[in-house]
């Protein structure tokens, strides 16, 4: 059936069955008021989703025996390395947008990381929860491998892989389980410690010990280094930064604050998706830095990406983007009989993506309510108790100073 093919009207029902479901399972999710910057939110939800359509497009060819890193379909090719791009391009953004904005309040360093660590940390727990679950099921709950090196290997998980993806319980092809989404975590990372060090650069106002922070990150990006991350993809944090100094400069604003800036944008995000996956990276980059300008000027896709259920579909973008791999494998590896899923035609294959679109949504959206939102609220809390330890050996060095006096 065409409807169920590698093609874009596939892309875009299962688009329109996120969105209902979001509207229909997610009606009393708190979500974030209206803001200057709703549409850049509203975009999150979507690429998180387009990341889910490419893994699911592998899992046809990984079912039949091919190759795991093979969409088939370049659209479906696009619909991740695009989205990743944007993923990159969006944090980028924020966060340009918060160190612009210090220039004249000054940022709380301490607050930033707490935020980001009780932002990302808590649902990759209990994703690995999940994984290491999983893996107990896959290996019938018998230990293959020494508790040492079981360990070991659960402790580079939980530093979000950054040492690495070891299999755990020689499970092969663990990352496969959450579709090794965790790499880009490292970016993240990379990009969250390098802050201090492009706040020096804008001439940030810092609230506390900048010293402090700007040695601590020094450091990290210097171990960093060593992980031979990909510098290319770095750049989708700089297209982000390109959109937040547009956004911050009025006579760049005007430029971009278009009546049809929606067309422009469309068009921009429709091209790079089309495109080959063998074309320009960086001529896509530039094609969507320019998108995103346009978006934070106040374009919004003809309302689309501030509507109601593409914010809902935003709420829970991280939840998409951690679990939409685990179940996947599930369904694919453990509840999918062998004989089945080898010899699945395409529609019946797109007919079980769209059966797990549900499924996905309310489990993202449960993660949220009873993880996500949880930790958010944690937030001030857990500031306070580091400063309040701060204060304390503060205190006990300026007693031992006393006693020497």
């Amino acid at each position: 059936m065409f409807v169920y093919g590698d093609n874009i009207w596939t892309a875009f029902l299962a688009v329109v069955l996120a969105l209902l479901c979001s509207r229909l399972f997610l009606r009393n999710l708190s979500i974030p008021g209206s803001h200057t910057f709703a549409s850049i939110d509203g975009l999150r939800g979507f690429v998180a989703f387009f990341v889910f359509l490419h893994h699911a497009r592998f899992w046809f060819n990984y079912a039949h025996g091919r190759d795991w890193a093979s969409a088939g379909s370049p659209l479906f090719v696009m619909f991740g390395q695009v989205s990743i791009c944007i993923f990159f391009m969006l944090s980028g953004f924020l966060f340009t947008n918060k160190l612009l904005q210090g220039r004249e309040k000054g940022v709380d360093w301490l607050a930033l990381y707490c935020s980001r660590f009780l932002r990302l940390t808590p649902l990759y727990i209990c994703m690995l929860c999940f994984l290491l679950l999983v893996v107990a099921i896959k290996t019938h709950f018998t230990l293959l491998e020494d508790t040492i090196t079981l360990r070991s290997n659960i402790y580079d998980w939980l530093l979000f892989t950054i040492p690495g993806a070891p299999e755990i319980n020689t499970l092969p092809g663990t990352s496969r389980i959450v579709a090794g989404v965790t790499w880009t975590l490292c970016y993240e990372w990379y990009f969250y410690f390098s802050l201090p060090v492009i706040g020096v650069l804008l001439g940030v106002k810092s609230k506390g010990y900048f010293t402090l922070w700007l040695i601590l990150s020094c450091l990290c990006l210097f171990t960093f280094s060593q992980l031979g991350l990909d510098v290319n993809l770095l750049f989708g944090f700089a297209g982000g930064a390109f959109a937040s100094f547009v956004a911050n400069t009025e006579q760049l604003k005007k430029i971009f604050s278009r009546p049809d800036g929606s067309w422009i944008v469309l068009f921009g995000i429709l091209g790079c998706f089309a495109a080959e996956p063998s074309g320009s990276y960086y001529v896509r980059l530039i094609v969507m830095s320019v998108c995103l300008a346009f978006i934070a000027c106040g374009s919004n896709l003809f309302g689309l990406l501030t509507c109601r259920p593409a914010r809902l579909l935003s709420t829970i973008s991280y939840g998409i983007y951690l679990l939409h791999g685990i179940l996947l494998y599930v369904v694919f590896m453990i509840i999918l009989p062998l004989e089945v899923r080898i010899t699945m035609t395409r529609a019946q294959h797109w007919l079980v993506i769209f059966c797990c679109i549900p499924v996905l949504i309310v489990w993202a959206g449960i993660m949220w309510h009873f993880v996500e939102r949880p930790a958010i609220k944690f937030t001030p809390v857990l500031i306070d108790v580091f400063r309040g330890v701060y204060i304390y050996i503060n205190r006990g060095i300026n007693l031992i100073r006393r006693e020497r006096v």
